[in-house]
């Protein structure tokens, strides 16, 4: 059985073409600024413990100058776990 010839067009066939560079994905860019490249998380609790956090929160705001809202209590919450995995704290 003979080969086929090899042909520039058949090279060029099996050539790969070369590979885009990724682009960065940005995450939320239609949000608001606070919320532009960010990622959400949903967390469904039990509604105990979902009260306790919102009495939590009254209980520092009412303590403290500023409001404490739930997801700054979350956003404590993920710093110290983070922490005792030895990782960087987000805030």
């Amino acid at each position: 059985m003979a080969l086929a010839k090899p042909t520039l067009s058949n090279a060029l066939l099996k050539t790969k073409e070369p590979e885009k560079p990724r682009r960065e994905k940005i995450y939320n860019a239609k949000a608001t600024p606070a919320r532009q490249g960010k990622r959400g998380l949903t967390l469904y609790l039990d509604p105990v413990a979902h009260a306790s956090l919102k009495a939590i929160a009254e209980e520092r705001s009412a303590t403290e100058d500023q409001d404490v809202r739930i997801k700054d209590l979350l956003e404590e919450a993920v710093n110290l776990v983070l922490q005792r995995y030895g990782k960087k704290p987000i805030a």
